[in-house]
């Protein structure tokens, strides 16, 4: 049995290194609309002649402009091919699922990530895991690294990046957030089997006013409190904003020439600025605390089962993405129960359990009654500083 996690590490770079990077990113960014506005053309005025949907139709055509655009030559092959993959997946998701159609693209809202999807293959891992190695196209009058056809920039990890002895590389991201690089490593692990004697499973109901209440196979009511760091950290993010939004939006310029334009005022950047890094923290300190979680369950339990519910206001996709990626990891079970009054598979024990949850929470005037079918009652909570705390009702 083997499992994919990725592995985030920030890199350095010279200045030079990085305007080479941003223009990388630029011609990715200006490929991907370029193709997405031939799909739509295609499908609106040729009636979909083209085909660029079925198969490698729409990365061969990618490939086929480098000779209308020589400039396409300048970034390695992988990043290329991945901006026909990405509308590809985009519109296959819009036809499957409620998400939309994929719209085109602004590089100075978001930098365009380049991505190699196959191991060393575009880049490569040297002096112990401490270097990263990013090959670009080619580019006239650029020096070569030994051994090698084309020009490349050299990273500094922040990290080193060394895998273990079950482990290999299998796609490599550069990304680029608040004016940093980070390389996003995508490993595969190969896990020894391990069999688990009895099934303990545990059964979650998002559907409530805490953040969750389960029921496991003992019994045992937990009922976790809603995370207040969500609250904290929307607050904080709404009072800079409306700091924000007083700003000049319409700034004037002039440049050298006496040619005058309008940007955003620098105050405005920065409180704009200090908003991202919110968001950021925010969304990193959530990560830390639904691994904490994840993990609490997965010592406890071998199966756990979640509704499948969505929330505007509760950060729940995170936290299911968190708990699969755990149970994958500690080779143990996890299930997305799509309606709460339906049985769980073959898990006779486990039938309607979602439902007897979703039943607890209707005590409104004393929220914690003492239940008779059920063992005990376990109040959880957590915070950024002092991780996650579990206990008793009667403490």
């Amino acid at each position: 049995m083997s499992v994919i996690y990725n592995k985030k590490i920030e890199i350095t770079f010279k200045k030079n290194d990085i305007c080479i990077l941003d223009n990388q990113s630029k011609i990715c960014n200006w490929l991907y609309n370029y193709l997405l506005e031939i799909c739509i053309k295609d499908y609106m005025e040729n009636n979909n002649s083209l085909k660029l949907l079925e198969g490698r139709s729409l990365r061969n055509y990618a490939t086929a402009l480098k000779k209308e655009y020589p400039f396409l030559k300048t970034v390695y092959s992988a990043p290329l091919k991945e901006c026909a993959y990405r509308i590809k997946r985009a519109y296959i998701k819009s036809f499957t699922s409620s998400a939309g159609f994929p719209t085109f693209r602004s590089w100075k809202r978001k930098w365009f990530s380049l991505v190699f999807d196959e191991p060393f293959k575009g880049w490569e891992v040297k002096d112990d895991g401490d270097i990263v190695s990013i090959s670009l196209g080619k580019i006239p009058n650029m020096p070569l690294e030994q051994g090698k056809r084309n020009p490349s920039v050299l990273g500094k990890l922040k990290s080193p990046m060394i895998l273990e002895l079950n482990e290999k590389f299998k796609t490599f991201s550069l990304v680029k957030k608040d004016n940093k690089f980070y390389g996003i490593f995508t490993i595969e692990k190969q896990l020894p089997i391990v069999h688990h004697p009895q099934t303990k499973w545990v059964a979650i109901n998002l559907e409530t006013q805490h953040f969750f209440v389960s029921l496991d196979y003992k019994g045992d009511i937990l009922k976790f409190k809603e995370i207040s760091l969500v609250k904290y950290w929307d607050n904080q993010i709404k009072s800079i904003r409306l700091k924000r939004d007083m700003c000049k939006t319409k700034y004037k310029k002039c440049t050298l020439n006496g040619i005058k334009y309008t940007v955003h005022s620098p105050r405005w950047n920065k409180l704009n600025h200090t908003i991202n890094i919110a968001k950021n923290t925010k969304q990193e300190q959530l990560k830390t605390i639904f691994f904490q979680i994840s993990l609490h369950l997965y010592k406890n339990y071998d199966l756990v089962i979640i509704t499948d519910y969505n929330s505007s206001i509760k950060p729940v996709g995170l936290f299911r993405r968190t708990l699969k990626w755990v149970s994958q990891k500690q080779q143990k079970y996890f299930i997305i129960n799509p309606h709460p009054k339906e049985s769980y598979t073959d898990i006779e024990t486990a039938k309607n359990i979602a439902y007897e949850i979703k039943n607890i929470t209707e005590y409104k005037d004393d929220l914690y009654s003492p239940i008779k079918s059920f063992n005990k009652i376990i109040i959880g909570e957590a915070s950024f500083n002092k991780g996650i705390n579990f206990y008793s009702k009667d403490e």
